[in-house]
C-alpha cells in the first residue's frame, strides 16, 4: 500500500528501507535501512515520516563526498511534487522534512555553487502542475516521427535533446523559460561549435521549433528561444560562410570528362569485383543525373516499371513537388534500357544496399561515389548533387522558361495558382526542355 510505502516489518518491529540514489550507491550501498523501534504501525507512520529527514542528510553528506551535483535536484524535485500538502499528513511531513533538507544544503553551498542552486530554487518556483522536460520532449519526439523521416527526427532531435540532458530531464518545464538561460545555451552548445553559420542557424532554429510546439500544445505562453538571432553581417560582396563552409558549385564539362575517365579507369584495372561493380554503378547514376536532374535517392529507388514508356516516375521525394512524370532524355534511353535487361520489375539499379538511419537505396553508393571523387582529386565543392546543378545551368542556358524548370526537377513553383490548382507541364513540354540538355563528354555508352 502507498500508505506503507518505505517500511517493512522484520519479525514483531517495523523498519524503514528507502533505495539510495545511483550517484551514491558506491558510497553508501544499495538502501537506507533503520528500524522504526516500534511494533505499532501508526506510529511506525509516523516515525517514517520523520526519518525522510535522516535519509537525506545522508544523501547529502555522500553527495559532498562524492561530488555530485544531481542529489539534491531529485530532492528538489520530490519537494515540487509535494508542494501545497495538507499539514500533519504523511505528504505535508515530507514536504516539511525535505524543506529543511533543502535549505540546510542551499545555506552551505550557494557561494560554492551558485548555478545549482538557483536551479533548485527555480524547480521549487515552478506551479505544481508544470509538466516534466522528459515527458514533453519524448511526445514531441513521438510527433515528428508521424511526419518525418528517421534521419530528419533525429537531426531535430539533437540538440533539443543536449538541452534537454543540460537542464535535467527530471526537471518541470516553466522552469527553464528564462531568455538569458536560452542564450547562455546557445552560447555554450551552438555559436561555439566549430560549423559553418547554416548549421549554427539549423540547430538553433530546431531549439524554436520545440518550444514553438509548446505553446501550440498550451504548455507555455512565451518561448524563450524566439528573439535569439546567429545571423551573420555581411557586406555587399558575396562570400562563403565562416568556418569550414563550401557551397556546391556544377561540374564544368571538362571536370566532367575527366571523372568518367577516371571510374571507367578504376572499372577496367579494379582488384576486385566488388570496386569494379561499385565505379560501375556510380558511373550509371552519374549519367542518369546529368541528363535527368535526378537526386541521388530518386535515382536510387527507381524501379524497372517506373520507367516506361520513356518516362521515368518519381513515386516519391524531398518535398511534396517531387512526385512527378519526368520525359527520359534520348541520350541515355539505351543506357535504361541495357540497365532494365528485359526485366519486368525490381529495381534499375541492381546491387544497391541500403544504409543510414532511414535506409535509404543511395547512402552507400553515395559514400562510394564520394571516395571515388575525392580519389581522382576534385574538389570538397563538387559533389554528386553537383551534377543536379549542372543539369539546372544547362536548361537556364537554354531558355528553359523557370515555371518549366522547376516542374522538371520537382521544385514548388511558389505561386499558388500552379501548385495548387496546376496538373503541371505536359510530357511533351518537359521533353522540348530536357532534350535542350547537351554536354561536351563522351557517349553514355
Amino acid at each position: 500500500m502507498a500508505e506503507d510505502k518505505y517500511i517493512f516489518k522484520r519479525g514483531a518491529v517495523y523498519w524503514y528501507r528507502r533505495k539510495y540514489p545511483s550517484a551514491v550507491q558506491e558510497v553508501l550501498g544499495v538502501s537506507f535501512v533503520k528500524s522504526l523501534k516500534t511494533r505499532d504501525i501508526k506510529e511506525a507512520r509516523k516515525r517514517r515520516d520523520q526519518m525522510h529527514g535522516d535519509f537525506f542528510s545522508a544523501v547529502t553528506a555522500a553527495e559532498r563526498d562524492n561530488g555530485s551535483d544531481h542529489l539534491m535536484m531529485r530532492a528538489a524535485m520530490e519537494l515540487h511534487a509535494l508542494k501545497g500538502s495538507p499539514q500533519d499528513t504523511v505528504e505535508g511531513n515530507n514536504e516539511e522534512g525535505l524543506w529543511a533538507v533543502i535549505t540546510q544544503h542551499l545555506e552551505r553551498n550557494q557561494h560554492s555553487d551558485p548555478t545549482l542552486a538557483k536551479q533548485i530554487l527555480k524547480t521549487l518556483q515552478a506551479p505544481k502542475d508544470s509538466p516534466m522536460v522528459d515527458d514533453l520532449v519524448r511526445d514531441y519526439e513521438r510527433e515528428c516521427s508521424i511526419g518525418l523521416t528517421k534521419g530528419s527526427v533525429k537531426s531535430r532531435m539533437h540538440h533539443v535533446n543536449i538541452w534537454c540532458e543540460h537542464v535535467g530531464r527530471s526537471t518541470p518545464i516553466h522552469s527553464h523559460l528564462d531568455p538569458d538561460e536560452a542564450w547562455e545555451f546557445v552560447e555554450s552548445f551552438i555559436k561555439g561549435l566549430p560549423v559553418n553559420d547554416k548549421t549554427k542557424r539549423r540547430r538553433l532554429s530546431n531549439m524554436v521549433l520545440f518550444f514553438d510546439w509548446l505553446i501550440s500544445r498550451r504548455v507555455i505562453k512565451v518561448n524563450p528561444f524566439a528573439a535569439i538571432r546567429l545571423n551573420t553581417i555581411k557586406g555587399r560582396r558575396g562570400s562563403l560562410d565562416e568556418g569550414t563552409a563550401t557551397k556546391r558549385r556544377p561540374w564544368t564539362d571538362e571536370e566532367l570528362r575527366v571523372l568518367l575517365a577516371g571510374i571507367r579507369d578504376v572499372i577496367s584495372t579494379a582488384d576486385t569485383t566488388k570496386v569494379k561493380n561499385n565505379a560501375k554503378r556510380c558511373e550509371n547514376i552519374s549519367i542518369i543525373a546529368l541528363y535527368s536532374g535526378l537526386r541521388l535517392n530518386e535515382i536510387c529507388s527507381l524501379q524497372v516499371e517506373d520507367c516506361v514508356d520513356g518516362v521515368f516516375s518519381i513515386h516519391e521525394g524531398k518535398t511534396a513537388s517531387a512526385v512527378r512524370q519526368l520525359p527520359i532524355h534520348s541520350a541515355i534511353q539505351t543506357l535504361v534500357d541495357d540497365l532494365k535487361d528485359n526485366r519486368k520489375t525490381g529495381p534499375l539499379i541492381t546491387g544497391l544496399i541500403p544504409g543510414g538511419v532511414d535506409k535509404k537505396p543511395g547512402w552507400n553508393i553515395g559514400k562510394a561515389f564520394g571516395r571515388l571523387k575525392k580519389k581522382l582529386g576534385f574538389p570538397p565543392e563538387l559533389t554528386f548533387h553537383s551534377f543536379r546543378h549542372s543539369f539546372i545551368t544547362k536548361m537556364e542556358q537554354g531558355g528553359v522558361p523557370m515555371i518549366v524548370l522547376e516542374r522538371v526537377v520537382g521544385h514548388s513553383t511558389g505561386k499558388l495558382a500552379f501548385d495548387t490548382y496546376s496538373t503541371g507541364q505536359t510530357l511533351e513540354t518537359m521533353r522540348d526542355a530536357i532534350e535542350k540538355i547537351s554536354y561536351d563528354i563522351p557517349s553514355p555508352l
